[in-house]
């Protein structure tokens, strides 16, 4: 295989960045994230079947007073493909654990926020 090729066969395969300020960090409120994320990751709200393009969101409520986390998955890529929960939960709990404001990622054109 040539060197050209082999390039072309390496595109991006992930990519993340955490945001660097909010109005507070996770805190108390960082298993209670993790737990909306979790109970999320079904058909009914941000997992299952995509069309190219499609966005799915959902916010919800944390302890304390208008404090809230949203959430967003896209499927980036081309045709139809359906993301399954467990790996929905995966990806949106890493947001949460590896970043103190939530962050965002790219992952083989799946992006989550």
């Amino acid at each position: 295989m040539h060197l050209p090729t082999l390039l072309t066969l390496l595109p991006t395969l992930a990519h993340a960045g955490c945001y660097k300020g909010g109005i507070t960090t996770w805190g108390p409120d960082q298993q209670r994230a993790r737990d909306i994320a979790s109970s999320i990751c079904n058909a009914a709200f941000v997992s299952g079947t995509f069309a190219s393009m499609q966005t799915k969101y959902h916010c919800g409520a944390l302890d304390g007073p208008n404090k809230k986390v949203e959430f967003e998955v896209q499927w980036k890529g081309h045709g139809t493909l359906t993301l399954n929960d467990a790996d929905c939960s995966l990806r949106l709990v890493n947001e949460i654990n590896g970043c103190e404001f939530g962050g965002e990622s790219t992952v083989y054109d799946w992006y989550f926020r």
